[in-house]
């Protein structure tokens, strides 16, 4: 049996995705410039969001962007280093290949639908994408590729 998580910000999500998950929110973050936009002047956008990424609340507080930057590349580098993937004994990724073979789906077009699971299903990244703003599909497209890794 799969392990659910605890944490509310993902409720039901197999624990095993969380370093991914954590992994495509930086990438988000650093990638795509939102380290300032981050920021309020009164502190964090979201504590769920980085408390869920694992950063104190003292390095995240009264930060001025550039730092907050630097950070954000910190973990994002820790975090490839680690070199995570998504994972092959879940239910769903057992469902998401039942999924690709019934409708004869790429290896890339079943990342994508991992990736459009667990962002309707986790918090922290739905909130990472929601700092986006209003994305055209190209511009989708490219954050997709983005996080899971493959050449755009």
């Amino acid at each position: 049996m799969s392990n659910l998580t605890i944490s509310p910000a993902c409720a039901g999500v197999e624990s095993q995705y969380l370093p991914i998950i954590r992994l495509w929110i930086l990438r988000i973050i650093v990638r795509s410039d939102l380290g300032s936009r981050f920021l309020f002047q009164d502190g964090v956008r979201s504590k769920e969001l980085v408390r869920f990424l694992g950063l104190s609340q003292i390095e995240m507080t009264e930060l001025d962007t550039r730092k907050a930057d630097r950070i954000f590349q910190q973990h994002l580098a820790a975090a490839e280093k680690r070199s995570c993937a998504l994972p092959k004994n879940t239910i769903l990724a057992s469902n998401v290949r039942k999924i690709g073979q019934q409708f004869d789906l790429s290896s890339v077009e079943q990342d994508m639908l991992h990736f459009a699971y667990l962002a309707k299903a986790c918090g922290p990244l739905t909130t990472s994408i929601d700092l986006l703003g209003g994305l055209s599909m190209g511009q989708l497209l490219r954050v997709l590729m983005l996080c899971l890794g493959h050449p755009a």
